[in-house]
């Protein structure tokens, strides 16, 4: 899911073009995106597998 949206994301902002500000707004949007992604992996694993052991 969120690799599909940061895809999305990177490829409009490919198409606008931008330059060096484009790409740093793409690598924090990448980072955020990895991290929330992260986070998401995290609490589904604990929500399923912690409990119960």
């Amino acid at each position: 899911m969120w690799f599909f949206i940061a895809f999305l994301l990177f490829f409009l902002m490919h198409l606008e073009g931008g330059g060096v500000s484009a790409l740093v707004v793409s690598s924090v949007f990448g980072f955020i995106a990895t991290f929330l992604m992260a986070v998401s992996l995290w609490t589904t694993y604990s929500v399923s597998c912690g409990p119960h052991q």
